[in-house]
């Protein structure tokens, strides 16, 4: 594991209260990647459209379930996902996935005709379920026919990409109108999609699975999962600046 930036005596306040919130605190060397992911999101306008951010790929299981962007929010663990040092957290495909505790209609962001979410997944492969979502917005980064399967801001059937996906990273689904948006996998743009949004209701958005209508989780994943996040749609330059930004992290802790 090699972090690539230079020390530095003191942090933006959001890194501050993150690590304070830390019962087993980073490395001196992993907080100033933090710190410095922070300061590069907040620069390049992505901060500030965020309501969630949680990152798995970390240093001790409890602590990587801490929000980044609101560090009093804790997630909690379902039936005991796995935990791998610098990589994330693993479902078992059958009951086991992370409540993210944060509620979709509770954003001062995320709303219906303006959200985005996703999830960065370690693992190329194919699967079945949804890697992250709530009833209503919710994705699985491919499926068995290489495709993205997802909703956005609507409750009833999954949109499926008309074109193919093969890597692991991130997957980005985000809505700019009432009618549709765009999908962006690893900073590049997949495809646009047309969907009229209806749905904006209380739910909880999940890791390794997605929350049903009644806040329970189903469709579990047994994808690998390094981050996820949610929050406002973001333009061209902003979702690949976020890319390149949370890249630079993962590949500083090899989880990329």
């Amino acid at each position: 594991m090699g972090f690539g930036v230079t020390l530095q005596e003191s942090y933006k306040p959001e890194a501050d209260a993150l690590f304070a919130a830390m019962s087993t605190k980073p490395s001196a060397l992993r907080q100033e990647a933090i710190a410095h992911m922070i300061t590069r999101l907040d620069r390049a306008g992505v901060w500030s459209k965020l309501d969630m951010l949680q990152v798995y790929a970390g240093h001790n299981a409890t602590a990587v379930l801490i929000d980044w962007k609101t560090p009093t929010r804790v997630a909690s663990l379902v039936s005991s996902p796995s935990f791998q040092t610098d990589r994330g957290y693993t479902g078992n495909g059958t009951n086991s996935c992370i409540n993210t505790n944060f509620n979709q209609s509770a954003g001062s962001n995320f709303a219906q005709f303006n959200a985005m979410f996703g999830v960065w997944t370690t693992s190329s492969a194919t699967g079945s379920g949804s890697e992250f979502g709530t009833n209503g917005n919710r994705v699985l980064t491919r499926n068995a026919s290489d495709k993205v399967v997802f909703n956005s801001g609507n409750s009833g059937s999954s949109n499926t990409s008309t074109n193919s996906v093969s890597a692991a990273g991130m997957t980005l689904i985000n809505r700019t109108s009432q009618f549709g948006g765009s999908i962006f996998i690893n900073g590049v743009q997949l495809e646009t999609f047309s969907r009229t949004a209806n749905d904006i209701s209380s739910k909880v958005f999940y890791a390794c699975a997605y929350g049903n209508s009644s806040n329970n989780p189903q469709g579990f994943s047994t994808k690998q999962i390094a981050a996820v996040f949610a929050g406002a749609s973001l333009s061209t330059t902003q979702q690949s600046n976020f890319y390149s930004i949370m890249r630079e992290y993962m590949i500083s802790v090899g989880a990329a």
